[in-house]
């Protein structure tokens, strides 16, 4: 499909997989944190935008 994936899984050893397995076990976590974060962020940027005294309730 993509030309630089054969040499990416050609130059993978069989001991970087643990490795590439737990990052990929931890990706779900770290986006959805920084999705939550970004959530949060966006919806305190349109209080304070529209209410600027309600900006600190949530």
């Amino acid at each position: 499909m993509f030309p630089y994936q054969r040499s990416v899984f050609s130059s993978v050893s069989p001991k970087h997989i643990p490795v590439i397995y737990r990052v990929l076990e931890t990706m779900p976590g770290v986006l959805s944190g920084w999705l939550f974060v970004c959530i949060i962020f966006t919806a305190y940027l349109h209080n304070a935008r529209t209410a600027p005294h309600q900006s600190f309730e949530l």
